[in-house]
């Protein structure tokens, strides 16, 4: 009679030298005249899994407590002690114990060490500098920008002596405005062309004094409270704040092109050189992201002159 196999390579005896628990099964079957077939259809269950259990083969089974469920089905189908069976299959089931050795050590190669860290050192740097090299420029930010020097002159007009703080952008506005493109000063888009406004002029643009109307100028006049950014073409910050209602930001001569971004832009009039520039096509949710470049400002001329001629006329 050959020894039943079992799961990870057990034999088919306890340690006592008595029945193992598919031997006390099988008996148990077979002294009643039931073959394995009767036995699992009365149990509602697998032919296959109940012979392999007959013959200690718990691998069928994903997991122990369905091997336990199968011996109790057995157990009480033919009567046998149940906490005794279930004590068997424990000690059957158990995995052998595992023989933990220590890995040889691996001698160490001080040289071999430097010149792995130095290979992976200068694979990083090769990597860094193709990314800068192929990566498009994209203007600069700073975390705590400061309003330094710029082609731009920058003139602080408050209203009601109101003091300007500078603060971090609304929470919800970057995740509103539409990310600007790397090439944003190297080309601009056709819609911005239809973003120049052939509505008058506005009374607050009209009553500029003199001194501020001699030269290019570009002034962002704030009905109420916007977070506001504008760049220079090199990414350089001239404005980034919280500016309060009835404030007003003037840039002499600008150098064009410049980067404006507003955070609650239909409450921000817009002007360059006295005539009013609709930025509404570049909002999205009452946050306007867009470039302010040479050819709008020529578009804006050359409507105003057109209306001249029309009126002359």
């Amino acid at each position: 009679m050959s020894t039943p196999v079992m799961q990870d390579g057990q034999t088919g005896h306890d340690a006592g030298g008595g029945e193992t628990l598919g031997q006390r099964l099988r008996r148990a079957r077979e002294s009643q005249g039931l073959e394995v077939e009767a036995v699992a259809e009365r149990l509602h269950t697998d032919v296959t899994r109940l012979k392999a259990l007959e013959h200690d083969d718990f691998s069928p089974f994903p997991a122990a407590v369905f091997a336990r469920g199968y011996v109790r089905g057995y157990a009480r189908m033919f009567s046998l002690p149940e906490a005794e069976l279930i004590a068997l299959y424990e000690k059957q089931a158990a995995p052998p114990a595992v023989s933990l050795h220590p890995l040889p050590a691996t001698p160490y190669d001080k040289k071999a060490t430097l010149l792995t860290m130095a290979g992976r050192v200068f694979a990083l740097a090769l990597l860094a500098g193709a990314v800068f090299w192929l990566m498009p420029y994209t203007p600069w930010r700073d975390e705590h920008p400061a309003l330094n020097g710029a082609p731009a002159a920058l003139n602080e007009e408050a209203h009601s002596g109101e003091d300007i703080q500078s603060a971090p952008p609304p929470a919800g506005m970057a995740d509103d405005a539409e990310s600007p493109d790397a090439d944003a000063f190297s080309s601009v888009s056709t819609r911005q062309d239809a973003a120049v406004s052939e509505r008058p002029v506005s009374e607050s643009a009209q009553n500029v004094s003199p001194a501020e109307t001699s030269g290019d100028a570009l002034v962002l006049r704030f009905n109420a409270e916007s977070w506001v950014e504008v760049y220079d073409q090199r990414g350089k910050t001239l404005l980034y704040e919280l500016a309060p209602g009835g404030a007003t930001r003037r840039f002499e001569q600008p150098q064009l092109p410049l980067r404006v971004r507003l955070g609650n832009s239909p409450a921000v009039n817009i002007e360059y050189n006295g005539k009013v520039f609709d930025q509404s096509p570049h909002a999205r949710n009452s946050v306007a992201d867009f470039v302010f470049d040479r050819k709008i400002a020529a578009a804006m001329q050359s409507r105003e002159d057109d209306a001249v001629s029309v009126t002359a006329e």
